[in-house]
């Protein structure tokens, strides 16, 4: 073994090192990305099935005052 050999190993190990913490972060933040997405999405889509829930409810409401149920039942 000579010196030049005895001062190279380190050199690759530390960008080996350094490789891995690059990989790591980026795993961890693209796993980080896809988790915020999947919640702002769920989120999203829940609170849209919400208003239209609410706005159906609403139909309803106004044909059941019009028309009873009968006029429910048609609508239904």
């Amino acid at each position: 073994m000579t010196a030049s050999d005895a001062s190279a190993k380190p050199a690759i190990f530390f960008g080996l090192r350094l490789a891995l913490w690059y990989a790591t972060l980026f795993v961890v933040g693209a796993i980080a990305i896809v988790f915020l997405t999947y919640y702002l999405t769920a989120a999203s889509l829940a609170q849209r099935d919400q208003q239209i829930i609410q706005s159906k409810l609403g139909e309803y409401a106004v044909v059941y005052t019009r028309g009873g149920v009968r006029g429910l039942t048609a609508t239904v």
